[in-house]
């Protein structure tokens, strides 16, 4: 479980990372990409997550699909 959960964040960030636009506005303009990122997903719920995460996995499969 833990190392699922443990993929799921790191899955989550490198989207996040790949599509900024995504992401929602954040005061503070000049604050490092990777640090909004860990920030967003660190203020998120359990099930805040697991819906972002679901929708976030959709959108790509989507992408991957010919």
């Amino acid at each position: 479980e833990r190392n699922h959960s443990a993929a799921a964040v790191q899955r989550l960030f490198a989207y996040f990372l790949d599509h900024p636009a995504q992401l929602p506005p954040a005061p503070g303009s000049d604050t490092p990409l990777p640090i909004r990122v860990a920030d967003y997903i660190a203020s998120m719920t359990d099930s805040y997550f697991r819906r972002i995460y679901s929708e976030v996995m959709l959108v790509t499969s989507a992408d991957r699909t010919p």
